[in-house]
């Protein structure tokens, strides 16, 4: 017979002293940690996912792009040497030119009518010619930017073909711009103003692309710096300069018997007033002039070559009477003192500066034949602002030069 007692189980009881064991403990760390473990593999196992996610949709969306670029290309507006102008560049850059035009619309405006109040003071002091000139000037530069605002399509792909023409221009001769000066141009535009985050909201507000700013604007910028400063370093630092006489007539046979009395020995001063078509007058019928611009009419006549021993003068220096000034070939980056005074051909400025004192010879000219004859040779030294200014002039035919020339736009 079994006994029910010793039959079942033992149990063990803490009042009896039986408590699990060490290894039931140890056996029981497992389960522990791999329950705390479970939430972070949980994690893991959305986040991977994620992650690939996350790196798939861009190359994907870069990949589509270039498909669609590749399948539907953006048209060309134009081309420029081979080069194109994209459509999209098109219309973002006429956004930023109207935005030009209209500051510049906006500022002509405020200085005419700053000036309209400065002239109505000057009416009643009697000496508002300048202000006149001025307003004159200025409300022609307006007409200009209403009639490019008016015409924008036309004038901002002009703009555009101009940009790449001379940048292509200044390639070939080595004054390229380096994309390091594009990217510090750039920043320095950013910087002044005032960071990222405002040029960014810049660009949004105009609707232009940064790229179009440096193909465009700041790259053409960067040209024009830097074929100037070539142009400063090729310059020397002398200039042939000469004193000369000259009388003007209409016909070669009258320039040669002239000549002829001037190396005989005759007054080149008396000659130059009896026979000088130099003499601010020619073409004018004196009996017609108006009373108000009879006085204008005698100026001239005094100031005039023919009535001052056939002088040829600088425009830029002050007139005295029989007085020569030197004429050196920069002197055209001054502005006339007086308007009277008509500046001397290049091409008669270029027979002076290569002939010998008291040398005469006969030249012809615009405005007929020329006996010229030089008393003085020296030698000009220019200062840093004549380089300067030589190095614009210099750039400025450069740039006619570049837009004028065959290009192979379409």
């Amino acid at each position: 017979m079994i006994d029910r007692d010793t039959a079942k189980p033992k149990v063990a009881s803490p009042k009896a002293g039986l408590m699990p064991s060490p290894a039931c403990k140890t056996l029981a760390r497992p389960e522990a940690v791999t329950t705390r473990l479970m939430p972070e593999m949980l994690r893991q196992r959305n986040v991977r996912p994620l992650l690939g996610l996350s790196i798939t949709i861009p190359v994907a969306l870069l990949l589509g792009t270039l498909w669609v670029r590749a399948t539907n290309p953006i048209p060309a507006v134009a081309t420029v040497n081979g080069v194109p102008i994209f459509s999209d560049s098109f219309n973002r850059y006429q956004n930023y030119t109207r935005f030009l035009l209209g500051a510049q619309e906006s500022q002509i405006s405020q200085e005419i009518r700053s000036l309209e109040r400065d002239r109505r003071y000057a009416q009643r002091n009697a000496s508002n010619a300048p202000l006149v000139n001025r307003i004159e000037f200025l409300s022609f530069l307006h007409r200009v930017v209403e009639n490019s605002l008016s015409h924008l399509p036309s004038y901002t792909l002009m703009q555009m073909e101009r940009s790449l023409e001379l940048q292509q221009a200044a390639a070939r001769i080595g004054a390229a711009s380096a994309s390091r000066q594009v990217d510090a141009a750039t920043a320095a535009l950013r910087k002044r103003m005032g960071g990222n985050a405002n040029f960014v909201r810049f660009l949004g507000r105009i609707g232009v692309a940064e790229s179009d700013l440096r193909t465009y604007s700041i790259a053409t910028a960067l040209v024009q710096q830097d074929v100037i400063h070539r142009f400063v370093g090729k310059l020397s630092p002398i200039e042939p300069e000469a004193q000369a006489q000259h009388i003007l007539v209409r016909t070669r046979a009258a320039a040669l018997s002239l000549a002829q009395r001037v190396r005989s020995g005759e007054s080149f001063a008396a000659l130059a007033r009896k026979f000088s078509l130099d003499d601010g007058l020619s073409g004018i019928p004196v009996g017609k002039i108006a009373a108000a611009q009879h006085a204008l009419a005698l100026r001239a006549q005094r100031q005039s070559s023919a009535y001052n021993d056939g002088w040829l003068r600088d425009p830029s220096q002050p007139f005295r009477v029989n007085q020569p000034t030197w004429l050196w070939p920069g002197m055209t980056i001054y502005a006339p003192v007086d308007p009277l005074v008509v500046p001397v051909e290049p091409s008669e400025l270029e027979t002076v500066l290569t002939m010998k004192p008291n040398e005469v010879r006969v030249a012809p000219g615009k405005r007929g034949w020329y006996v010229i004859k030089v008393t003085w040779h020296a030698w000009h030294h220019l200062t840093p602002s004549e380089r300067q200014l030589l190095a614009n002039q210099q750039y400025r035919s450069w740039t006619q030069q570049v837009l004028n020339a065959p290009q192979q736009i379409t």
